[in-house]
């Protein structure tokens, strides 16, 4: 009986060292999978601007319908859709298709970006400056944090905190 309760006691006092750490790989791969899923959305809107022959727009959406009234950069988190953007306003009419809808991420977790919309032209290029949209998890794990950047070229990149690509630096 008292072997059996010293091996009870060494589990546990595993199991609460091992915790935390689990935790930490939960939210990281939590955040790696809605980055990559933020980046393929993002290559899908590229392509289908050069398919279609004409402007794609992402915007932040909470109903996949329109993108989101007074919209500012901080509420990516609260969901995002794609559209043909027939007259490249950044505002979806009803006459334009949507091509891809995601709803608001599950949790506390936090996407901002530079913008409230991203464009790409009819050739796969976003016109303006570089934009970056930074996901970090809540409560802030600051290694898990990730950005991903995409200059005027329409080229993406993922990076980590601290690291800079196309002069924008991944950091709250």
């Amino acid at each position: 009986m008292i072997e059996l309760m010293v091996v009870i006691s060494i589990v546990a006092i595993l199991m609460a060292l091992a915790a935390p750490s689990f935790r930490d790989l939960i939210n990281r791969n939590r955040i790696s999978s809605t980055i990559n899923n933020l980046s393929a959305d993002y290559s899908y809107a590229k392509s289908e601007a050069v398919r279609l022959g004409g402007p794609v727009t992402m915007c932040v959406s909470t109903d996949g319908a329109s993108c989101a009234a007074a919209a500012t950069p901080s509420n990516w988190h609260a969901g995002w859709m794609i559209f043909q953007d027939d007259n490249n306003d950044q505002a979806r009419q009803d006459t334009e298709k949507v091509l891809r809808y995601r709803p608001a991420l599950k949790g506390a977790d936090k996407l901002t970006a530079d913008a409230a919309a991203i464009s790409v032209n009819r050739n796969g290029f976003k016109p303006g400056a570089a934009v970056q949209l930074m996901l970090r998890t809540d409560p802030e794990d600051q290694q898990a944090t990730r950005c991903m950047v995409i200059n005027i070229g329409g080229q993406q990149k993922i990076t980590k905190r601290g690291e800079t690509q196309y002069g924008k630096t991944c950091a709250p």
